[in-house]
């Protein structure tokens, strides 16, 4: 931070120093010509001496006439007095050369102090650090942003004091060209004070008594000296008038009763960031009264600028969403938040999280920035599909309402999978969680089957590499329960809502059967005692397969997992094949 602060407070001085040496070259030529009207011009005197001489050769005598006018002359240039106009004018543009001037040389020392202050003393870390330590303190007690910060108000000072010199020098030559530069100069000057003025005067008379209104960004360091002005002024009336807004006639629009509480508050802010904070948190003080379900909160608006802005950009799209995880919106706003970034056709995702808890909601947008990791080898990386797993399985065993689920589920493999090591407790808890969902009898369409499929997927490994036998049972026993409890679902359902189960069974058919698995995977499987759970389902799945037509039926498989050909060769015994040998699926196309 005193890194980026000190480049700052450096590239402003630079530029100061290179515009004070411009202005002090052209405010130096205005000052030779305007230092000539302090004294007698001796051109002057001498045309004036030649005339007087030339008329006296034309006459052809000298007469006591012509030594007066010699002796008027040169009395004059002894007693020469310039006039009020050139004393103003040499005042004012002389006084804009030094303020100039001063300014450059202010400058040259906050650049020496600004060095020395980032000098690296060759000293040990800890060291160093409580040397920085001691420079900040230094640095801050001894007021040098203070000084920074008047260097662009001398510089203003003397144009200012440069553009009235030089009305008052053009007054007394040409009216025309004086006029015309006048009215140039009076347009700025006004410019200038009143964006210096603007800031306290917004602060203190806006009728808005909650400041949803926009702030005045006209932020210097002149228009602070104004409100530290103001902000005095007003403490002083309300310290010895208490009741003085009474007194005080003015429209009523302007709450007079707040103005002078305002200023005596704002008293004790020493700079504009403690202005900020205070109309930050007025505002949000507001919002959390009010509880208003429109999106007028700063952070909200702030986010939506930046993602509408860069939505192209994932890493800005993933970021965006893991602030909205942390910030303190209401649910309602965030559902109304992502609608404004995701447009409609994410309605879906945009209702389901105005219907969710504050905890419930944070694990929605926890799922759904690991869709817009910053790299997309990200999405498969060990921490990315814990996190995935721990959220869905949190949404799934607290969501009652099934227009709230969602499936956030990042475009993965299955065979990226096998060598993530996921924790018992998350895989035991997620076979429970699908388990529990389909005994409730609820809609597994939203983000189960991909759940099914992380599980399964990292559950085929762990089998093998588990040196556990009780733990690897009571997985298995898990996952053997969830397909006994989808089996069930299934039976109670329409046949177009079988995509689920019809997915869940591929994958585990896949891997159980995959080539890729090892075989000693398929080994633990059929010697587990609620194996037959499993081919049941299957079982049960086949069976109702005979009701999907052949176009639709490969289509509400696992993408490319196994044909449903093969899923019953691997499991049913050739009775079972032969009973149903007159139905086959056109599943190889």
């Amino acid at each position: 931070m005193d890194k980026g602060r000190c480049e700052a407070w450096r590239d402003e001085v630079d530029k100061l120093l290179i515009f004070a040496g411009l202005f002090s070259a052209v405010v130096t030529g205005f000052t030779i010509e305007a230092y000539k009207m302090l004294h007698a011009d001796p051109s002057t005197a001498t045309v004036q001496l030649v005339a007087i001489v030339a008329q006296q050769m034309s006459n052809g005598t000298s007469t006591d006439a012509t030594q007066q006018a010699i002796s008027s002359v040169i009395s004059g240039m002894q007693n020469f007095r310039p006039e009020p106009y050139a004393i103003r004018v040499n005042i004012l543009w002389f006084l804009s050369l030094s303020l100039a001037l001063a300014t450059a040389i202010i400058g040259i020392l906050c650049m020496q102090w600004l060095r020395e202050y980032q000098r690296d003393s060759g000293l040990s870390p800890m060291e160093l650090f409580a040397v920085a330590q001691m420079r900040r303190e230094g640095l801050e007690r001894w007021s040098v942003p203070t000084i920074l910060s008047a260097l662009p108000l001398l510089l203003q000072s003397a144009l200012v004091l440069f553009f009235i010199g030089l009305v008052d020098f053009l007054r007394n030559f040409n009216t025309t060209v004086a006029a015309a530069i006048t009215a140039f100069v009076v347009v700025t000057l006004f410019f200038l004070a009143t964006t210096t003025i603007l800031p306290a005067f917004q602060f203190l008379l806006h009728g808005n008594y909650h400041f949803r209104v926009p702030q005045c960004p006209f932020k210097s360091p002149q228009s602070w000296a104004f409100c530290r002005l103001a902000f005095s002024a007003c403490s002083i009336i309300s310290y010895f008038a208490p009741d003085a807004h009474f007194v005080v006639s003015m429209p009523d629009r302007i709450p007079w009763r707040y103005t002078f509480e305002r200023g005596r508050l704002a008293l004790h802010f020493w700079h504009w960031q403690n202005f900020d904070k205070y109309w930050y948190d007025k505002r949000m003080r507001y919002q959390a009264l009010t509880r208003s379900r429109e999106l007028d909160d700063d952070l909200a608006n702030g986010l939506v600028r930046l993602a509408s802005t860069h939505f192209p950009k994932v890493p800005v799209f993933y970021h965006v969403l893991q602030c909205m995880r942390s910030s303190p919106l209401e649910v309602n706003k965030v559902g109304n938040l992502l609608f404004r970034l995701l447009g409609s056709k994410h309605n879906r995702i945009c209702g389901a999280l105005q219907r969710l808890s504050v905890v419930q909601a944070k694990d929605a947008l926890g799922l759904l920035s690991l869709r817009y990791l910053p790299e997309p080898s990200m999405q498969c990386s060990p921490a990315a599909i814990k996190s995935y797993l721990e959220f869905a399985i949190r949404i799934n065993n607290t969501v009652e309402d099934e227009d709230a689920m969602i499936d956030f589920m990042p475009p993965i493999h299955p065979d990226e999978l096998r060598r993530i090591d996921v924790p018992d407790d998350i895989i035991y808890h997620g076979f429970k969680c699908i388990g529990r969902l389909a005994r409730a009898d609820r809609d597994l369409r939203y983000g189960v089957d991909n759940l099914f499929m992380l599980l399964v997927s990292t559950m085929a490994e762990q089998s093998v590499r588990h040196q556990d036998t009780i733990q690897v049972n009571r997985l298995l026993e898990s996952m053997f329960n969830a397909c006994q409890r989808i089996e069930r679902w299934s039976q109670q359902r329409r046949v177009g809502d079988m995509r689920a189960a019809l997915k869940c069974a591929s994958w585990v058919a896949s891997a159980f059967a995959s080539p890729m698995v090892d075989q000693r995977v398929s080994d633990k499987w059929k010697q587990h005692s609620a194996f037959e759970k499993l081919l049941s389902l299957l079982r049960t799945l086949d069976g109702l397969s005979k009701e999907i037509d052949e176009v639709t039926f490969p289509n509400m498989l696992a993408p490319d997992g196994p044909t449903w050909t093969s899923i019953r060769r691997t499991f049913f015994s050739g009775e079972e094949l032969n009973h149903n040998c007159n139905f086959v699926h056109n599943q190889n196309k």
